[in-house]
Order: C-alpha cells, then sequence, then structure tokens
C-alpha cells in the first residue's frame, strides 16, 4: 500500500498518472463544465497497491450527454460505449478514460439490468461487485471509502459489496471473477459468506458464454500463483463445473515452480488430463484461437516430438509444431538437473517435478546429460549422428 498524507479523511498524494497530460486535459474538460468527478474501479485499487495500471475509470454526478458535449469541446475524441448504461470512452493517447455517470439498478435481468441516472456515490458504490472495486478517489487524493473497501485492501481481504448471493444472481460471471481475486489480491483462505454463495451459485455457470469463462480462466492463470484460488474452486464444487478436466493441480505448482513466465496455455495443458481429441474438445469449448487450440493440442499427451530436437526410437523429430511442449519440458528438465547436481532428495522422490510434460521415451541426447554417462558422451553423439542420417 501507498503511504497516505492524512488519515481524516484518507488522502493520498496525487500519483503521476492522476497530473499526466492525458488526464490533465480530461478533467479540465469537465471541471470547465463544474463536473465533479472522482477516480474509481480498478485504477484506483491498483494505484493504492502501488501495481501497474490500465485504462482509468471514472465516476460523476453529470449525465452521458453533458460529458459528451463538454469532451467534444474541448477536442477530446469520444466514443459512445455504453449509453444506456450512462458510459462513455474518452480517448486521449496513450490513455483511455471510462466515463461513468453515477446510477443505481431498477431492474436486473441476469447481466444486464436498467438503471437510473438519480443516485449519489454511496448508491452507486452499493451496486459494484467487490469493495475493493468500491473506493472514489478525488483528483486530489482524498478517498472516499463508502463499503469498506480500503480496510479489506490493506488486509487483502476480497469481499463482495452486501449480499454475495445477489451481486452473483446479478451476474453470474462474479463468481468466476471471485476467484481470480482471490488469487490476485487475496490471502488464500477466502471469505466464508463469499465462498458459500459461490457454492450455492454453482450451478448456474454452465448459462455463461464459453468466451466469458475463458476470459476469466486465462486472466486466473496469468496470476503469479493461481494454485490457492484454484483449489478453492476444488473444494467449492466450481472447478469441476467450469473445468472438469482439472485433474492436476500438484502438477501445475511443481511446473509454475520451474517456468520461465506465466503462460496461461501451458498452464492449462499442466492442469488438466487430456489426449488429444479431449484437448480439441476443450479448446472448442472455451472457443480458444486457432493458434492456442493448435498449441494445446500439441501439449496434449501423447507427445509425438522429441524435446531434444533429436530422432527417437519412432525416428520422429521436431518439427516445431508444438513450442510450448518443449518449453514446457525443458523448464521441468531444468529444475530437476539442478536438484540432482545439488545432491537435493528431490531428484529422486519428487520425478515428476521433471516428468510433468515428459515424452513417453528419452533420446540418446538426453540420456547423455545424465553424470553416469558424460565419459560415453562422444560415442553418444556418433550414435546420433549415425541413426539421424548425417
Amino acid at each position: 500500500m501507498i503511504e497516505f498524507v492524512n488519515r481524516h479523511p484518507p488522502r493520498i498524494a496525487p500519483q503521476q498518472w492522476m497530473v499526466e497530460p492525458a488526464t490533465r486535459a480530461v478533467l479540465a474538460a469537465l471541471s470547465a463544465g463544474g463536473v465533479e468527478m472522482r477516480f474509481v474501479g480498478g485504477s484506483v485499487r491498483d494505484a493504492l497497491l502501488g501495481r501497474p495500471m490500465g485504462d482509468i475509470d471514472i465516476a460523476t454526478p453529470a449525465p452521458p450527454e453533458r460529458i459528451i458535449e463538454l469532451l467534444e469541446k474541448s477536442g477530446i475524441q469520444v466514443v459512445p460505449t455504453g449509453l444506456a448504461h450512462g458510459t462513455v470512452t474518452a480517448v486521449v493517447p496513450p490513455r483511455h478514460f471510462e466515463i461513468t455517470t453515477l446510477r443505481r439498478d431498477v431492474e436486473t435481468y441476469g447481466r444486464r439490468a436498467r438503471v437510473a441516472f438519480d443516485a449519489d456515490w454511496a448508491a452507486d458504490a452499493a451496486r459494484r461487485d467487490f469493495t475493493i472495486n468500491a473506493i472514489f478517489l478525488a483528483p486530489d487524493g482524498t478517498i472516499d471509502d463508502p463499503v469498506g473497501g480500503l480496510a479489506d485492501l490493506q488486509a487483502r481481504r476480497v469481499r463482495f459489496v452486501g449480499d454475495p448471493s445477489t451481486r452473483i444472481a446479478e451476474d453470474v460471471l462474479r463468481l468466476l471473477r471471485y476467484y481470480r481475486f482471490e488469487a490476485r489480491f487475496g490471502t488464500g483462505d477466502g471469505d466464508p459468506q463469499a465462498r458459500a454463495a459461490c457454492r450455492a451459485a454453482a450451478h448456474l455457470l454452465p448459462t455463461l458464454s464459453g468466451e466469458r469463462v475463458c476470459q476469466e480462466l486465462v486472466k486466473l492463470l496469468e496470476t503469479l500463483d493461481p494454485i490457492a484460488a484454484l483449489r478453492m474452486m476444488a473444494e467449492d464444487g466450481v472447478l469441476t463445473v467450469v473445468l472438469p478436466e482439472a485433474r492436476h493441480i500438484e502438477r501445475l505448482r511443481q511446473m509454475i515452480a520451474t517456468e520461465p513466465e506465466p503462460d496461461p496455455v501451458r498452464r492449462v495443458a499442466a492442469l488438466v488430463e487430456i489426449d488429444g481429441e479431449g484437448a480439441l474438445a476443450l479448446a472448442a469449448r472455451l472457443r480458444f484461437s486457432n493458434s492456442w487450440r493448435d498449441r494445446l493440442h500439441g501439449l496434449a499427451p501423447p507427445w509425438p516430438l522429441d524435446p531434444g530436437g533429436m530422432p527417437g526410437p519412432s525416428g520422429v523429430r521436431s518439427i516445431g509444431s508444438a513450442p510450448s511442449a518443449i518449453a514446457i519440458w525443458r523448464c521441468c528438465w531444468r529444475q530437476k538437473a539442478k536438484c540432482r547436481e545439488a545432491g537435493s532428495p528431490n531428484s529422486s522422490t519428487s520425478p515428476q517435478l521433471g516428468t510433468a510434460f515428459l515424452p513417453a521415451h528419452r533420446t540418446r541426447r538426453d540420456r547423455s546429460r545424465h553424470p553416469a554417462r558424460r565419459a560415453s558422451r562422444p560415442a553418444a553423439r556418433r550414435r546420433a549422428r549415425v541413426v539421424g542420417g548425417g
């Protein structure tokens, strides 16, 4: 958390993104019309945590028509991204500012709602998903926290605003978002009320489109360490609904300890138990792109490629159609080799660390890396050249 310059009311020093030219241009355009505005949502949350942030969300009591008028008067490009919900986007390179009128839900239809633009700041916060997303930040750094999101952010608690079941009923995707937020901001234990609501609503997940499920799963797997959140999903009966093939959380944990950087496709492959046909079916269900489909298929057993680049007993060579399979194998093998060289018991007691995604066979080149075979390495190379045909 960044430091506060004042505690009552809480206030932080204006951050770099709050005073950069793009932000100042938008604030000046709205201020010229006497419009009150505050930053809100993920940009405030990430700024308070000192994390990198992307687009900036702004809330205001002014109606969207007034916002468009003031922005266009100042020569700022405006995109009417969601006028029915009071949202317009101001484009000032390199930033995008999503500006939304304070609102309250009059009637909800799943993820859609009929809204009224007569809410105050507290009423607007009450309709948001999580408390840590309902913190308002004024341009001068003053914080308005109607639902206790600041304390939750400091304690690494992820809580729904109000009744968790109501928030999930408004949009079932919030159920998956909860576990993703646990992976990013939580402690790994979860909020009991939130988890109970997720368990009760898990049967509604099949009503979501494959694209929306995929988006949340990918964002979850892109987090630094998704293991605790995935285990909560398994315990709460959520993982079996959205990804019944996920049977290897421990294998994924072992691979994450060795991988060079997060890769959602590689992590999916480590998590699930599928063959080639199952990989294609899973990719179709989650609406993977063609390239992601092909990569997942290439990572599914049986592995016909030799990650060492040498022909195996069947004479098959690496042809580059599944580079991630090679990456998985190499990052696992590097870690296993380090354990062996250090004399760690892990090299013998945890064979899965190096073989989670090993092919069914090991090539001569692979065997020649073993310390016991270093003396015969020249002979192994001669045999490899003969088998390789040149």
